[in-house]
């Protein structure tokens, strides 16, 4: 049997509630709200559309959080922005990263990502994060070994 999406998410939200109900009793104490946080963190859980089998203390004072400003339906699970739009990079665009590394061993990873914008490989407003293009050229064996140890990149920067 296919379950629906809206069928998942009103079962992850049903979970999530039934875990998040034992701390909301306005009667519990700072201690006793702990407490039961620390059992839930440590009980194994069957997440529904999941193959995890805990949840982190942040995900549920996330959950706390989100239930408390937006009631039952907060909890349940929200759309990717990027829905609906490929997360891998293209591979036409894949190609031409690698050939441009390969002409010019020694060009950054941004480098490589602006020539490859500036010849229209890559759209103006699309983001390609250095990061992505890293893990790339390192699979491909493109990335040489840096001087001390250094990262070569910043994982946090993105080319947009």
């Amino acid at each position: 049997m296919h379950e629906t999406k809206e069928n998942l998410a009103e079962r992850i939200a049903v979970f999530r509630h039934a875990l998040i109900a034992r701390l909301l009793p306005k009667e519990l104490t700072l201690k006793q709200r702990q407490r039961e946080i620390r059992r839930i963190v440590a009980t194994e859980h069957q997440i529904p559309g999941s193959t995890r089998t805990r949840v982190a203390e942040s995900t549920l004072r996330d959950w706390l959080r989100d239930y408390r400003a937006g009631g039952f339906e907060a909890l349940k699970p929200k759309q990717r922005i990027d829905a609906g739009h490929p997360r891998a990079l293209a591979p036409e665009l894949v190609e031409r990263l690698l050939q441009l590394k390969e002409s010019d061993p020694d060009r950054s990873i941004r480098l490589v990502i602006n020539e490859a914008r500036a010849q229209g490989v890559i759209g103006a407003d699309e983001q390609v994060p250095i990061s992505t293009v890293y893990r790339l050229f390192k699979r491909h064996g493109l990335m040489a070994a840096t001087i001390g140890g250094a990262s070569p990149i910043s994982t946090r920067d993105s080319c947009g």
